[in-house]
């Protein structure tokens, strides 16, 4: 890990503590602190994690929750972002705060903001990406859902080897290569 991102890490470690010390917290502002001074840290915060990713424009919070229970059932310690703190500065906020783990797998399930999806795959290698659906209920944020759909896809294309679970009852997930 290089000097920068060190700092950066220990950066936002501190404003966590910080924030959940003296405020009523803080999910995403640490993240954005470590970012601001090196914005690359992502990649070394992931690098020894097997990694699910959990998108679309409902049901990701839930989605998660339910796979980090399951997968809990099996590993001790599960990387995941709770709070709903779904795009770059909040999931490395979750890598900042996550527990050490002295043996075993580590494992991390990220819900994932539709539009990061792309943001988010240049920095770590997801195993398996999750769609739950895609709704126009976004288009005040993103457009035509295609156009959503095609950076999810964008960020899937990056790891052709990772496994992709979608929705059957979205007719979206069928309507493209």
């Amino acid at each position: 890990m290089s000097l920068k991102s060190s700092v950066a890490i220990t950066a936002g470690k501190t404003s966590h503590w910080f924030l959940h010390k003296f405020t009523n917290g803080g999910t995403s502002l640490p993240g954005k602190i470590t970012l601001a001074i090196d914005p690359d840290v992502l990649k070394s915060l992931a690098k020894d994690y097997e990694i699910v990713i959990i998108t679309g424009t409902n049901g990701k919070t839930l989605t998660t929750a339910l796979t980090v229970k399951v997968l809990g059932e099996k590993y001790s310690n599960i990387l995941t972002n709770p709070s709903g703190s779904n795009m770059k500065q909040g999931i490395v906020s979750a890598f900042l705060t996550a527990q050490k783990t002295k043996s075993g797998k580590k494992l991390a399930v990220l819900e994932t903001d539709e539009a990061n999806v792309p943001i988010i795959s240049q920095y770590i290698s997801p195993s398996i990406y999750v769609m739950t659906n895609l709704f126009r209920d976004q288009m005040d944020r993103y457009g035509e859902i295609y156009t959503t759909y095609d950076k999810i896809l964008k960020g899937i294309n990056m790891h052709p080897d990772a496994l992709v679970i979608a929705n059957g009852d979205a007719p979206i997930f069928n309507s493209r290569e």
